[in-house]
């Protein structure tokens, strides 16, 4: 009963859209260069450990056509990864238990997926980032999108 109670007028669709406005906002505030990482710490008085920051950066090296803000939230690390222009395109992988993937497609939500542990979220996420942001599967997502 507790559950309905906190649950009680959540609007899914509401929070989805500011959490694509929110990775934006970091995206763009970051302005990471292609092929770098960048650091956000969202609680400045707890970060996440140096080592484990620099383990995901060694785990996801990224390709020239990508740039990405890894978020400090303290216990928690995300990884935002977009491309060229910033914010066209926005995977984000949520280092929590489970790991999950979620990518955005101009501003559509097209993927969410979870993973069984960090060592394979990390592994499927170089694999997911040149799915999405490589020039030849941009290139082959837009020969084959339907027309409008």
């Amino acid at each position: 009963m507790r559950f309905y109670k906190v649950a009680d007028g959540f609007e899914q669709e509401s929070a989805r859209e500011k959490l694509t406005d929110n990775n934006l906002k970091v995206l763009l505030s970051a302005s990471p260069e292609p092929g770098t990482w960048k650091e956000v710490a969202l609680v400045p008085h707890k970060r996440a450990p140096k080592r484990e920051v620099a383990r995901v950066i060694d785990s996801v090296a990224l390709p020239a056509y990508a740039r990405g803000v890894i978020v400090d939230c303290g216990q928690v690390l995300r990884l935002l990864v977009t491309g060229t222009p910033i914010g066209e395109r926005i995977l984000e992988l949520a280092l929590v238990e489970p790991p999950s993937f979620d990518a955005w497609v101009e501003d559509e939500w097209v993927e969410e997926r979870l993973f069984p542990g960090r060592r394979r979220a990390l592994r499927e996420f170089r694999q997911l980032i040149r799915d999405y942001l490589s020039p030849d599967a941009i290139a082959l997502q837009k020969s084959i999108a339907p027309a409008v």
